[in-house]
């Protein structure tokens, strides 16, 4: 899990197993859940500071509101729905490149649960790099257009 340290309580550290969009976590050894991050009309103000790594997240990006985040596969091999978020776990299905998936929320080592208990998919490889986009911010000026390019040269390969 991830370990956080409330700012407000100096020395207190709590251990994090995953986190939802719009930055609630879900305490590891103990019941309930914290808020990361309130987001404020000044802008974000960060409530726990992560003590490690959270590159391994699938997506850093804050939603506004609660809710399931959609993801596209961007891997050319597809990616695996797993029973639990772990490579060794039982296969349920597959999901294709460009298919679209919901998830409702992410652990600190790059997975991510999909909405409905379908099971679990990483989001990464070491081998292939990101396996999974979250689109958050198609509508800014000039993201539709990179991605277009991104998914036109996972499509045409090296």
């Amino acid at each position: 899990g991830q370990r956080v340290r409330p700012p407000e309580h100096r020395g207190a550290t709590v251990v994090a197993e995953a986190e939802t969009f719009d930055g609630w976590v879900r305490l590891a050894h103990e019941p309930g859940w914290m808020l990361r991050v309130w987001q404020k009309k000044e802008g974000p103000e960060a409530l726990l500071a992560p003590q490690g790594d959270m590159e391994k997240l699938a997506t850093v990006e804050l939603s506004d509101t609660p809710g399931p985040r959609r993801f596209e596969v961007v891997s050319r091999s597809g990616v695996e729905v797993r029973a639990a978020p772990c490579a060794s776990a039982k296969v349920r299905g597959r999901r294709d490149f460009g298919e679209g998936i919901f998830a409702e929320s992410q652990t600190y080592d790059g997975w991510v649960r999909l909405v409905g208990g379908e099971g679990w998919v990483s989001s990464y490889s070491p081998q292939e790099g990101p396996l999974l986009l979250s689109p958050l911010f198609e509508q800014r000026g000039g993201w539709r257009e990179q991605r277009a390019l991104a998914m036109s040269a996972l499509r045409s390969g090296p």
